[in-house]
């Protein structure tokens, strides 16, 4: 297996070596991996932060030594606290926006960042220190996001499905949650629904039972989650209730407290 870092905004992760076909997740920037050669110019990768695996294009993967992975692995990581930051790429002398949740490689207080001849600069107050992430107010984090576009395998605000939208909450707030809903629903401890509390993720299914939506429990019976857009909606025993299309549109199956 070979070593790489993502420096792009994000880096799309498909289901098969081609880029027509299907975006099933996404890297963001400065995630690392591990990757092994496929086909037709595409590399297989496995994301360190949940080894969910696609397929890449060769041409956006940066190769780095196994000791710089480690190295990479085991200092303190700074996050993208907002939804989209913009930094200064140093190298080229153009801005690139940083989505919120990517990881600033060898970040120090002054904002500058980066890796080997990629450097950056940004605004220390969207940068998140490890040492400062706090396990409360998730709920207040999720509501940030609000209005972005639901997009089929994406985990930033310009497009992000139901379970990216909450690995990212959790991930500022120091979870890590697996990529899929249905892996998300086994985290956690299961919470009656009626002493669940803003801040617990909320499972739903299809007709089979099997889970298939997650959102992030607000106050006053509230959810957020992504379907059509992030969006509010009700929620009670039976699911949520869209007061926008004026029906039901998930059906309930659990709560778990992370």
């Amino acid at each position: 297996m070979a070593h790489g870092i993502n420096l792009n905004s994000i880096t799309p992760l498909r289901s098969e070596t081609s880029d027509r076909s299907e975006m099933v997740s996404q890297l963001l920037f400065g995630e690392t991996f591990t990757y092994e050669k496929a086909e037709n110019g595409f590399c297989r990768i496995f994301n360190k932060f949940d080894n969910y695996e696609g397929f890449v294009d060769s041409k956006m993967i940066i190769e780095i030594t196994e000791t710089e992975y480690d190295e990479l692995s085991n200092q303190p990581t700074h996050y993208v606290a907002i939804p989209l930051a913009e930094a200064f790429d140093l190298t080229s002398k153009c801005i690139i926006r940083i989505p919120a949740g990517s990881k600033l490689p060898n970040c120090g207080n002054t904002g500058r960042f980066g890796y080997h001849d990629k450097m950056f600069q940004i605004h220390r107050d969207f940068i998140l220190p490890e040492s400062e992430i706090a396990k409360e107010g998730l709920h207040r984090t999720a509501i940030s996001f609000l209005n972005a576009p639901y997009l089929w395998g994406g985990k930033t605000v310009m497009g992000m499905d139901c379970s990216g939208f909450t690995q990212v909450v959790f991930r500022l707030h120091g979870y890590r949650l697996p990529r899929d809903s249905k892996d998300q629903a086994l985290e956690g401890t299961e919470i009656p629904l009626g002493q669940a509390k803003a801040g617990d993720l909320v499972f739903f299914e299809n007709q089979a039972q099997k889970v298939v939506h997650v959102g992030i429990l607000l106050e006053n019976n509230k959810i957020i989650h992504s379907s059509g857009r992030v969006r509010i909606d009700r929620l009670d025993e039976k699911g949520i209730y869209s007061d926008e299309l004026e029906k039901y549109t998930h059906q309930f199956h659990s709560v778990r407290r992370i």
